[in-house]
């Protein structure tokens, strides 16, 4: 695990590769941000951290990334079929492992911001089927979904919509229902591959 900070950022780096995290490490020091190393991660090892970044490696699979509840979490992909694993076990967001790390750093700070962060090229293909409901958002439940996917919050939304925080809770939850997710994230993860969200 990396311990990253930027800014007052704290972020855990997790490569099975050490020499793809020492190569990381190297670059994000270059900016400033503090590193430490390792290959294998726990949940305790995030303790105290803002958000996470994990390297699939070249031919990443689903079950090399296990995100924690409650901590953004951002995958460094090798490619579409990568990206879209990442994004089905429920990563706040996808990179291309090439990017520089200058794009590193300001997607972290995205995702801490509570922004969904993805490149499209990496979101393409998902071999699973969409998501079915039994009912459809309605037209206010969209507009929610797709603040939800701006990173607003409860308040921004309800300022945004001129509608009160209690009601905006209200839509969030049918959302969740409707689209069988259990966080905002999710949700909006699984709305874009139902095709109710465009990035």
């Amino acid at each position: 695990m990396d311990v990253v900070g930027s800014d007052g950022l704290r972020v855990a780096l997790v490569a099975r590769d050490p020499l793809v995290a020492g190569f990381l490490g190297h670059q994000l020091r270059a900016l400033g941000v503090e590193t430490v190393t390792s290959t294998d991660a726990s949940p305790a090892e995030f303790s105290g951290v803002d958000a996470v970044v994990w390297d699939l490696g070249p031919g990443g699979s689903e079950g090399d990334i296990a995100p924690v509840e409650g901590i953004p979490t951002l995958a460094l992909a090798d490619g579409e079929e990568d990206g879209a694993r990442a994004l089905r076990a429920g990563v706040s967001g996808v990179l291309d492992r090439g990017r520089p790390p200058e794009a590193l750093v300001a997607a972290l700070q995205a995702l801490v911001a509570g922004l969904f962060v993805c490149e499209p090229a990496l979101a393409q293909v998902d071999s699973s089927p969409p998501v079915q409901t039994d009912s459809p958002l309605s037209s206010r439940e969209q507009e929610v979904l797709e603040a939800l996917a701006e990173g607003l919050s409860n308040r921004e939304i309800g300022h945004q919509l001129y509608v009160s925080e209690h009601t905006v809770r209200f839509h969030v939850r049918a959302i969740l229902e409707k689209l069988g997710a259990t966080s905002r994230t999710q949700a909006v993860v699984l709305g874009a591959r139902a095709g109710l969200l465009e990035f």
